[in-house]
């Protein structure tokens, strides 16, 4: 018998076993997380304040980049040469290639520090952010309760 290429028939039972990747009609989710995280800066202004850049990696279960997810951080400074005073706000990217979302976050002086957290993570069809799953850098789970932030210091 040939099988109809349009309609493949097995003669193999069903199973119950999961499949790598979500599937059409699936209603079962894979797990997302922060693979990597990365930090840089570029100096501004004569060399008196810096722009931070952080780079976050999504990777699924099958440690896969995932790609179009909306994350969302928040920032927060504490301008030490103006008696501790803080500044915030929040910064949308969403991951592309690589499953890379790039946050280019605003221009500080370079003496004072700026702490960056995960603000949200949309989920996407097929994915859940899930928090418990990032990796662990230096024994701390990146934006765990142990390791809310990632600080930024220029250190020249």
């Amino acid at each position: 018998m040939v099988a109809d290429t349009a309609n493949p028939v097995s003669s193999d039972p069903p199973t119950d076993a999961p499949t790598s990747h979500p599937q059409a009609g699936d209603d079962i989710d894979l797990a997302m997380y922060v693979n990597k995280a990365k930090k840089s800066g570029s100096l501004k202004d004569d060399g008196t304040k810096y722009v931070p850049t952080l780079k976050l990696y999504l990777k699924d279960e099958d440690k896969k980049p995932v790609l179009g997810v909306d994350i969302v951080v928040a920032w927060n400074t504490t301008k030490t040469a103006k008696g501790n005073k803080t500044k915030s706000g929040f910064k949308p990217a969403t991951t592309k290639k690589k499953g890379k979302a790039v946050f280019n976050l605003p221009k500080i002086p370079i003496e004072d520090k700026m702490d960056v957290t995960i603000h949200s993570v949309t989920d996407i069809d097929g994915f859940v952010y899930t928090p418990g799953k990032n990796k662990k850098y230096m024994g701390c789970r990146y934006f765990s309760d142990a390791c809310r932030f990632i600080e930024f210091t220029w250190e020249g």
